[in-house]
């Protein structure tokens, strides 16, 4: 996997995550529930989030304001699983294309 290259880990300062996401991720308060697990896992917050849209607002700032990270998302099942994790950030590098995405805006990974 790329994110265990030696390059990227310096390149990210060691702030590389992998994220199993899984199939029975489904409803809102699952979804919600990954999302503030990432953010404790890379701010070391204590959130309990039960709205997927919140969660991911927090943690969109907390990747535009602190340092270059890299957060892999694996096992993704679907689009409303992905879209909390996708309303923010500095960069967003699709697996393949997503032919739901707007122009100009970051293609979602599947």
């Amino acid at each position: 996997m790329a994110c265990a290259d030696s390059r990227v880990r310096k390149h990210f300062g060691g702030r590389v995550y992998v994220v199993t996401i899984g199939k029975d991720v489904r409803d809102f308060a699952a979804i919600a529930a990954k999302v503030s697990e990432v953010i404790r896992l890379i701010a070391d917050e204590e959130v309990a989030f039960t709205d997927p849209g919140l969660a991911g607002q927090r943690l969109s700032s907390l990747f535009d304001a602190g340092p270059r990270r890299l957060l892999v998302l694996d096992d993704v099942w679907g689009h409303g699983q992905l879209a909390p994790f996708a309303q923010g950030g500095r960069a967003c590098v699709p697996a393949r294309d997503d032919p739901d995405s707007e122009p100009g805006r970051c293609r979602l990974a599947w």
